[in-house]
């Protein structure tokens, strides 16, 4: 899971303070042997490159953006994509019983699976499964939530040195997961002046023998747009070409207005594996809840082996 912007500028914060008190007992210290001593009540706790790296833009903003409740005007808040916060939409009572009578049947008690339970992994089969891209329980594996499923894909497929292709503009959050893995992020761009165009030369000019994956977030966030299903089919051809898996986040996938019509990419008959990547926060009005999943395509089975070694992992990742 990925850490508040908070919780990682209080570690800093204290980190530094520590950092700066170690320096001034430094000072103090008999430097006689050419060497500077540290008291032994003080203690160096340098901040770890991992958390350097996970500071999450969007976080950055919203705090910055922060005013005093006492305000004599009313806030309209506009910062987080969360569906609930006016109150107009209330989480579903059906939600909310089920989970009621999950609790209280007590069938539930201790770990579960390290993929999940398999009678939630069975509902999200029946339905997501589609004639063009059918899908088992034994195909999705359970994530907290859509952000955890996308750093679980980032993790299984890219070492330190690799690199993944990112749109641009887009999610910030792809960027800092990759980045808190030392991958670097490559960005293929849509001009979303020019009818949302999508450069694909600029896209390839990208890809070279350490790209791991191409994220195709659709409809994707913050621009609104909805891709189409040519262009869709245009990144899935390069990436066959090039030999690339797709992660696919497709979290916004039932958000589309003005006669858009959304396309799972799964469904185009691609030649590559998928890990498209989901969770009821956006699709089902269920923010905070934290339950995602990862559905692994691979329609003609041409990376098999691969698939099997990437779910052991994430299983051996997920133990308890």
């Amino acid at each position: 899971m990925v850490p508040s912007c908070n919780s990682l500028m209080q570690a800093v914060h204290i980190t530094k303070k520590m950092e700066q008190n170690a320096n001034m007992m430094s000072d103090r210290n008999n430097e006689s042997e050419g060497k500077t001593l540290i008291s032994a009540n003080t203690w160096e706790l340098p901040v770890s490159e991992m958390t350097k790296n996970m500071v999450n833009p969007i976080r950055q903003i919203c705090d910055s953006l922060l005013v005093s409740s006492d305000t004599k005007k009313p806030l309209l808040k506009l910062n987080l994509g969360d569906p609930t916060v006016s109150g107009a939409l209330p989480v579903c009572s059906t939600a909310i019983q089920a989970i009621s009578e999950a609790l209280t049947s007590r069938k539930y008690e201790g770990y579960g699976p390290a993929i999940g339970i398999l009678e939630a992994r069975e509902a999200i089969a029946r339905h997501f499964t589609h004639p063009e891209a059918p899908v088992t329980a034994d195909s999705v594996l359970l994530t907290s939530g859509c952000s955890h499923a996308i750093e679980m894909a980032i993790e299984a497929l890219a070492n330190p040195g690799d690199n993944i292709l990112v749109p641009a503009p887009g999610f910030p959050l792809y960027s800092t997961l990759i980045k808190s893995l030392n991958v670097e992020s490559r960005y293929y761009y849509f001009d979303i002046l020019n009818d949302s165009q999508l450069d694909l030369a600029q896209l390839k000019s990208l890809i070279d023998n350490r790209t791991r994956a191409i994220v195709v977030n659709n409809p994707p966030n913050p621009t609104g747009i909805v891709l189409s299903k040519n262009q869709l089919e245009s990144i899935l051809q390069i990436a066959f070409e090039k030999r690339i898996p797709i992660i696919a986040d497709e979290v916004y996938g039932t958000m589309t207005y003005n006669g858009a019509e959304f396309h799972p990419i799964a469904t185009l008959k691609p030649k590559v594996p998928i890990l498209t990547c989901d969770s009821i926060a956006k699709r089902f009005l269920l923010p905070g809840w934290r339950l995602g999943w990862i559905i692994i395509h691979d329609r003609l089975h041409f990376s098999l082996c691969w698939l099997v070694s990437f779910g052991t992992h994430l299983q051996r990742a997920r133990h308890p």
